[in-house]
């Protein structure tokens, strides 16, 4: 079932992951699981991607990889300052990402999925 982000973007299901479609069906990317989706403050879709551990930003023209090396990246939220925090489920840590620095906010957490700023 493909489902659509915002105006723009389409997911669409395929053999062995998902495409994500921009206006007109110009193929953006190929992703590998993607899982969790959470907009910036700014207006931007991040997306986890569960078959490569990444998180990849969509600024409405480009998909790009802002995250490299995570272990099971289940939940992504953005905290009141403005930087992404990340559940990773198989590194059992929470990790917050600045921007330009990825920081752990918490390890020893028994495999956290999802996240969530009030």
């Amino acid at each position: 079932m493909s489902f659509r982000v915002g105006d723009d973007v389409v997911v669409e299901p395929v053999e062995g992951g998902y495409l994500v479609l921009a206006p007109g069906a110009a193929v953006i990317d190929h992703l590998d699981g993607p899982y969790a989706l959470a907009f910036s403050p700014g207006g931007d879709l991040y997306v986890s991607n569960l078959g490569d551990n990444t998180v990849r930003r969509w600024d409405g023209s480009q998909l790009t990889t802002v995250i490299e090396g995570l272990s099971g990246p289940f939940g992504l939220a953005f905290g009141p300052d403005g930087a992404l925090a990340i559940a990773n489920a198989y590194g059992n840590s929470v990790s917050r990402w600045d921007g330009s620095t990825l920081t752990t906010l918490a390890g020893n957490v028994d495999q956290p999925y999802a996240l969530a700023f009030a």
